[in-house]
């Protein structure tokens, strides 16, 4: 069900008049969103739908027009307050989305928002013709009754009822908003009959049923344009050359989706590496691949900075595609060809949605992503589990899939392109953490192809990140253990939480926080330029990587008496600060190895601890001069 309600405007109109309409939305309403409406939702039915309906009348259509309320939008959480469907005079099938707002008043802000009074608060929202635009574009480029020869006709507006404003003003006929109100116009409280003539013009034809039947049947796929976008987005990050190991792996995930097609059995696909093994690579590759294909697919993370971060990367028009592992739970069996689990480590045992507890789901949350397509490939690393709630070990994703019946094939990745290709310096690293399965006492030859040593200040490795960044622009990063208090931001500044005697250092903004001007946006930080000047804890950069890293290593993992100890108690994040040292122990391990290995080129090291610090020294094997 994709969709509230929809019949044709005669049904509409007298179930309005009886007030069965709301009845029936209201039921309705979970079978569409997965939860009952909130009283915001009702009650924004109720002062809008009726407006609506006067302006229908005004424009005097044909009683066969249909209409279709809360209409989901493919690949993405938000939905169409109005849809309708008819044919103009000359017999061409239409589609008008329309946007309803209650606002009784806006301003334009100088950002290109309007600010607006919601809940009681003024807050900044995008103008309405600006969102009912996103939706006509997004529906152009994923459902194909808007694609090819004989596609239908898509249009788009803003009916604000209650906004006075005349063109122009200070708010929504503000002069900035001329463009887009030209592709998607705004009609408010005086132009009602504006707005009859705008839809009159496009379904005075009526026959809506037949519109609407061809909008449903010809179903969901990526438009060519956004295929070609697709491919030019992934191109220009330079992922398209695969090497060595990785070639089988993506030769077997598009053999597997070419088999999807006509086979009844799912496929799963795990892809295990190391750090810089080239696991994002091969996701992305398949994702350009599979889209060439017409084939539905989802690009997945369980990180939110990973996911924020490839929606900025590969732009707008795709974004919808790129989802949170969470985003599965009440998902229809097969309703995807392919869903591609990058960072898949940072799996959930459930997903946890904000619906009452009893509608929650009961099954794993790999279960869920297995059971939403015909074809789930997961790429993991088990040295990058970092909490006790994530679960993304391969015997997780092995065992699922035998339960489920699903064929399953497993690839690993060693050659790393990462550090400098520098195999010795992850071996070295994994050997000295004691994540290794035997260490053996390794020792780091400095200076070899990775450049990595370790300084007796934090001021120092600062200054290297600075270095580098005025050298060549964003390609470095300081990075730390969340050893310190993480305060939300200044309305001027970000508090410098990073105090090592006279040092002070800020964290980078954080989630759901506005920043400061000139600050990053938290989802951002790992890829804005404007990060350089804040650290980002192991959050913020699991799945990226940067020319070089500064990593300061926090009184959370210390070396004595020929081992590591940690002690969660001086670690900010909840999940570890309750664990017994010997629990938080291998987390802690993953979480600075994590750390250590986003460097592309060179590392620079701070220890907090002296003891810890001279021991990594101890490790090193300085070049004879």
């Amino acid at each position: 069900m994709t969709r509230v309600f929809h019949g044709t405007l005669q049904e509409f109109q007298y179930k309005l008049r009886t007030n069965a309409l709301f009845r029936e939305m209201d039921e309705n309403y979970p079978r569409v969103v997965g939860h009952s409406p909130g009283p915001s939702e009702r009650s924004s039915w109720r002062a809008s739908l009726p407006r609506l309906a006067g302006a229908l009348q005004l424009a005097e259509l044909p009683d066969d027009v249909h209409i279709a309320l809360e209409e989901r939008v493919p690949y993405f959480g938000k939905r169409m307050d109005v849809c309708l469907f008819g044919h103009t005079e000359r017999e061409e099938p239409w589609a008008v989305i329309t946007e309803l707002k209650a606002w009784g008043e806006a301003l334009a802000t100088p950002e290109g928002n309007v600010c607006t009074v919601i809940g009681g608060g003024l807050q900044a929202e995008p103008h309405p013709s600006e969102q009912v635009h996103g939706y006509h574009e997004h529906i152009e480029d994923f459902r194909r009754a808007f694609q090819g020869d004989a596609r239908l006709g898509l249009a788009s507006c803003a009916y604000c009822h209650n906004y006075p404003g005349i063109i122009p003003d200070e708010g929504l006929f503000h002069p900035q908003f001329d463009r887009i109100r030209e592709d998607s116009p705004c009609f408010g409280e005086r132009d009602a009959e504006l707005l009859a003539r705008y839809l009159r013009v496009r379904l005075r034809g009526g026959r809506g049923r037949q519109v609407l039947e061809a909008y449903d049947e010809r179903g969901i796929g990526p438009s060519k344009q956004l295929i070609d976008h697709a491919g030019l987005m992934i191109r220009q990050q330079g992922v398209f050359r695969l090497l060595d190991e990785q070639i089988p792996a993506n030769r077997k995930i598009l053999s597997a989706v070419g088999s999807a097609t006509h086979s009844r059995r799912k496929q799963v696909i795990l892809v295990r590496g190391g750090p810089g093994t080239g696991k994002s690579v091969i996701a992305l590759n398949a994702l350009g691949e599979i889209l060439r294909r017409e084939l539905s697919v989802n690009l997945v993370t369980g990180s939110a900075a990973f996911t924020h971060g490839m929606r900025r990367i590969l732009g707008k028009r795709i974004d919808a595609l790129v989802k949170f592992t969470d985003y599965y739970w009440d998902k229809p069996l097969d309703g995807l060809d392919v869903l591609i689990v990058d960072e898949a480590h940072r799996i959930r045992a459930k997903s946890v949605p904000r619906v009452p507890t009893a509608q929650r789901p009961t099954i794993s949350q790999v279960e869920e992503l297995i059971r939403a397509a015909r074809v789930t490939v997961f790429f993991a690393d088990e040295n990058q589990i970092i909490s006790p709630e994530e679960v993304g070990e391969p015997s997780v994703f092995r065992e699922t899939a035998r339960r489920l019946k699903a064929h399953f094939s497993e690839f690993t990745l060693s050659t790393q392109f990462r550090c400098n290709g520098s195999d010795a310096y992850l071996a070295w690293l994994d050997d000295v953490l004691e994540l290794a399965q035997d260490p053996q006492g390794l020792r780091l030859a400095v200076p070899s192809g990775f450049r990595f040593r370790i300084v007796d200040s934090p001021d120092v490795l600062v200054e290297e990140v600075m270095e580098h960044n005025r050298a060549r622009s964003n390609s470095a990063r300081v990075l730390g253990g969340w050893c310190w208090e993480w305060s939300d931001p200044l309305p001027d500044r970000l508090v410098d939480d990073i105090v090592i005697g006279d040092f002070r250092f800020p964290w980078e903004s954080k989630n759901n926080r506005k920043p400061p001007p000139g600050i990053p946006e938290a989802k951002h930080w790992a890829i804005d330029p404007a990060g350089v000047r804040q650290a980002g804890c192991v959050y913020s950069v699991q799945g990226f990587e940067t020319g070089h890293v500064g990593v300061i290593v926090g009184p959370d993992l210390v070396r004595r008496r020929g081992a590591w100890l940690a002690d969660p108690k001086q670690n900010y994040a909840n999940k570890l600060r309750g664990q017994s040292p010997a629990a938080a122990l291998p987390y802690i391990k993953r979480i600075y190895r994590t750390l250590l290995s986003r460097g592309m080129e060179s590392c620079t090291v701070y220890c907090v601890d002296e003891e810890t610090r001279e021991f990594l020294r101890s490790r090193l094997l300085p070049a004879a001069t």
